[in-house]
């Protein structure tokens, strides 16, 4: 069987990714039979590399996907290129997770290149021990000096494609102190690879994300709680001034965040239109793209009555499964809004439901207040703590 490999060896020394400029000086290997391959990087085709005629290879397709896949992610780590990592909101902190579920986000899109130059990356490693233990992705971090003869020390990447991370092993790497991300990969027909986060363990990155949110908020604030604790230096071991500026400080954010600025502004344009939308298809139909509709019409071709969706000029599209579509659309409608059925009969006298009626559809403006409301709440919750809090602190004293 002829394998497409996004990856192979230059002068059986360096591991080159098909997208990279190749050498014709050069010669490149399979890096699981070592026999020679050739680029193929026409226009009509997938770029890849491919064994010569004749050759056979035992590499299969899980075994393909694991080694393409940690390679490619070591070269975007080396040359600072971006991936957008899909980590599912219910991995992260509880912290974290309760703000963005309270904003309606399901899943954090984790930037590569922010992890990277959080941790100071200078590159990475593929396969390196570390250990019991051998790291798929081992990035090597600016701050560590690698001839102390410390290799446990970095930041790994496990990749899974059909084996998760042992138990035994995560428990090391949290013992030993060291950060990690479990990712699975998908595969595109350009060799390159997107990625979702498993299991983490990297604590501080999101305590850094979740103090720059609040940071963010209240840049202009930070000055003038900055004077108001030089005033109040003296009073630093009183619980009630400490409560004070504590609550006056997180009024202070909530104010500016519900009141004051756009709430749309914090986030995403493209999270908030998912939010919003109800998306129906039947299940097994495939997607290509998505076109932006302007109208329908109920047409007949031929002997048959056909249903079109509309573009912005007018075009026509056969809209395909139509009364399954139906069943879906009134199927989800219902369960998110009160409806009613109108009865009726048909000019042939048949009864039956001629019409539909949805109560409460949500505008713009109403699900912006739910939306603050729903914020609100949270936001009430962590004052409580914070009064809550130092009624325990003058209990104990």
């Amino acid at each position: 069987m002829s394998i497409k490999l996004a990856i192979a060896l230059e002068d059986n020394k360096i591991f080159r990714h098909i997208s990279e400029r190749l050498d014709r000086s050069k010669s490149y290997t399979c890096p699981f039979c070592l026999a020679p391959v050739q680029s193929k990087k026409g226009q009509e085709r997938q770029h890849h590399f491919a064994h010569l005629p004749g050759t056979s290879c035992s590499a299969n397709e899980e075994t393909l996907l694991h080694f393409n896949a940690k390679h490619y992610l070591a070269y975007c780590i080396k040359n600072k290129f971006d991936i957008a990592i899909h980590v599912p909101v219910e991995i992260l902190p509880p912290k974290l997770k309760g703000t963005l579920l309270s904003l309606g986000i399901r899943e954090y899109p984790l930037s590569l290149l922010s992890l990277t130059s959080f941790y100071k990356s200078r590159g990475a490693i593929v396969e390196k021990a570390i250990g019991p233990y051998i790291a798929d992705v081992f990035m090597l971090l600016y701050d560590i000096d690698i001839q102390s003869g410390i290799s446990e020390e970095g930041f790994v990447f496990e990749i899974v494609v059909t084996h998760e991370m042992e138990q035994e092993k995560q428990h090391w790497l949290i013992d030993n102190n060291i950060n990690f991300l479990e990712l699975a990969p998908r595969a595109f027909d350009d060799n390159t690879f997107s990625f979702r986060a498993l299991r983490l363990h990297f604590p501080d990155y999101f305590s850094n994300l979740q103090t720059n949110l609040i940071n963010t908020t209240a840049e202009t604030f930070h000055q003038e709680l900055t004077e108001v604790i030089k005033e109040n230096i003296r009073l630093e071991t009183d619980q009630k001034i400490e409560q004070s500026l504590k609550l006056k400080a997180w009024d202070w954010v909530v104010d500016r965040i519900l009141y004051r600025d756009d709430l749309r502004t914090w986030v995403p344009d493209e999270i908030q239109r998912e939010m919003k939308s109800i998306t129906v298809k039947p299940f097994w139909d495939q997607e290509i793209r998505k076109v932006t509709m302007f109208g329908a019409t109920y047409k007949k071709v031929r002997e048959h009555r056909m249903v079109f969706a509309l573009d912005e000029s007018d075009r026509e599209f056969l809209i395909l499964n139509e009364k399954i579509l139906l069943a879906e659309l009134l199927k989800v409608l219902s369960v998110a809004y009160p409806a009613e059925m109108i009865i009726g009969k048909s000019l042939q006298g048949k009864a039956g439901v001629i019409g539909f009626s949805f109560h409460n559809v949500i505008d713009p403006i109403n699900y912006e207040k739910e939306w603050k409301n729903s914020l609100k709440k949270v936001f009430d919750s962590v004052r409580n703590r914070l009064e809550l809090g130092s009624e325990d602190k003058n209990g104990q004293n």
